[in-house]
């Protein structure tokens, strides 16, 4: 019997550390490093969102302000994954999604 070998785990850097993603797969791995790219553009969504959270009625309030889309690959059916990105006043959603 061999032994089977784990693949070398996948480590990412986020400013002075390093992080290993747990429990990895080609999808989890794609869907970080596309958020962490577009980290300074979240951050300043994040922040226009908060300081137009105090000037604007609460329905304009929860829609989001920033919204982008991250294509992962193809599912076994070849139907596109998507990951989302929306940012809204007080939080960041991410979301896997199966195009129809």
């Amino acid at each position: 019997m061999t032994k089977r070998k784990d693949p070398k785990p996948k480590i990412i850097g986020i400013h002075n550390k390093a992080y290993e993603i747990i429990g990895e797969n080609r999808f989890t791995a794609r869907i970080f490093e596309a958020i962490m790219a577009r980290g300074p553009i979240i951050m300043d969504a994040l922040d226009k969102a908060r300081i137009a959270s105090f000037t604007k009625e609460k329905e304009e309030t929860e829609k989001p302000v920033y919204k982008h889309t991250i294509l992962l690959g193809k599912d076994d059916e070849g139907h596109n994954l998507r990951a989302s990105v929306s940012v809204f006043s007080n939080s960041v959603v991410v979301q896997t999604l199966r195009e129809i």
